[in-house]
């Protein structure tokens, strides 16, 4: 899902009209400065000003549960697929996972330093970390038992992703290498060597064949999963590949950069066919905290005002 103060630009396999439509407007205590909706398109919650995460189903905009986050300053948010747990992880080192029902810790570890990056398995059932120095490490959320490590890179992991199916695990790393696991066991499936810098980000295809991954380098990836072998590579970019995913059917697949300069000034949507041509540029009405695609092929993206959420269809 879309990190905060990040927009999207897609890759479509053929060029479609913009359909822009404020689906919901979700009023909010303070001003939300992160934002996660469910792929499933039920389940959405933000982390406020006040330092709680408020959740709401969606469409009904129902408050469900509010999580209290304390003073710790917070570096990972996420929601599962099916919006049943939030995970949130701090530079205290401090790792927890609620049940957004009940709102019940699931799972609560102190990792030293902190975590790096953090990643949910599409069944729920396991959570892949990556500590600041360290190796990612799997494990099992209903016990939080640790089930294995990765390999330990220099620089260590800075982003991690499940396959769509839960079978393999794909790390970006601070050596510039992208590694491809084995998620029943850690065992190293591929490599990619041939960026000069840092992934920043990386997507399954939805069968899982293909991982797209961007980041300091300026362009995109695309890599055969079995292989580790490009597939294609789009052209460089004006600025850092800051987030990538893939729409539920494949055909789309969602890319935002990051000025180098002002990581929080505001950027454009686009959207461009699969040549590389931009159909449609569109800037978002306001301060961007958020958004992803679901299940049904919407993409959705939040924006945040003082007291309220607006959530836009852009596709």
């Amino acid at each position: 899902m879309m990190r905060p103060a990040i927009v999207v630009a897609v890759f479509a396999a053929a060029a479609f009209a913009q359909v822009e439509a404020e689906e919901a407007t979700i009023p909010t205590p303070t001003a939300a400065t992160w934002f996660q909706i469910s792929k499933t398109g039920r389940v959405a919650a933000a982390v406020c000003a006040d330092r709680k995460i408020h959740v709401w189903t969606l469409p009904e905009r129902r408050a469900v549960r509010t999580l209290d986050l304390g003073e710790a300053r917070l570096n990972a948010f996420l929601l599962s697929d099916d919006g049943s747990l939030a995970l949130v992880a701090y530079l205290s080192g401090e790792l927890r996972i609620w049940d957004t029902a009940t709102g019940a810790a699931r799972m609560e570890k102190k990792l030293w330093p902190y975590v790096s990056a953090a990643a949910l398995a599409p069944d729920g059932k396991r959570v892949a970390v990556a500590r600041a120095t360290g190796p990612g490490e799997i494990y099992e959320i209903a016990s939080g038992r640790l089930l294995y490590e990765l390999q330990r890179p220099v620089g260590g992991s800075g982003v991690l992703q499940f396959s769509p199916d839960g079978t393999r695990i794909a790390a970006g790393d601070g050596d510039t290498v992208v590694r491809m696991y084995d998620a029943r066991n850690g065992e190293l499936l591929a490599r990619y060597t041939d960026f000069l810098l840092e992934p920043l980000t990386l997507s399954f295809s939805p069968d899982g064949k293909q991982l797209a991954v961007g980041g300091g380098d300026k362009v995109v990836a695309l890599l055969d999963t079995a292989s580790g072998r490009p597939v294609r590579t789009s052209e460089r970019q004006a600025d850092a590949v800051a987030y990538l995913d893939f729409s539920p059917d494949g055909r789309y697949l969602g890319v935002s950069l990051m000025n180098s300069a002002d990581t929080h000034k505001q950027m454009p949507l686009m959207l461009w066919d699969s040549s590389g041509r931009k159909v449609l540029e569109w800037m978002p009405k306001g301060n961007v905290v958020g958004g992803g695609w679901t299940i049904d092929g919407r993409l959705l993206v939040a924006t945040s005002t003082k007291d309220a959420l607006h959530i836009w269809r852009v596709r």
